[in-house]
């Protein structure tokens, strides 16, 4: 799996996208918000056990799919776990 670093864009709006949510009395976590957008920016969808998060993030929600296993089915504590997926290719550059 590659490894995608947070470019400007990306923090500027993980930033805005922060401000706006303690506005309205909710977070969350810096490295979950930078996950789901920078998936988004790719073009990726997220595959996590962790849905509440991911799907607080405007245009990402659709992209979003739960992984099931059977730790879950036995409803122990969980790890976050995140995969990502290419939805569409890159443009040419």
């Amino acid at each position: 799996m590659p490894v995608h670093p947070v470019t400007v864009p990306i923090a500027l709006r993980a930033g805005q996208l922060d401000g706006q949510m303690t506005t309205a009395g909710s977070r969350i976590a810096l490295a979950d918000l930078l996950i789901g957008l920078t998936a988004l920016e790719l073009g990726y969808s997220v595959a996590t056990g962790n849905l509440r998060h991911f799907q607080m993030i405007p245009g990402l929600i659709s992209g979003v799919a739960a992984l099931k296993s059977k730790r879950h089915a036995r409803s122990q504590p969980k790890k976050s776990a995140v995969a990502c997926r290419r939805r569409r290719p890159l443009a040419q550059i």
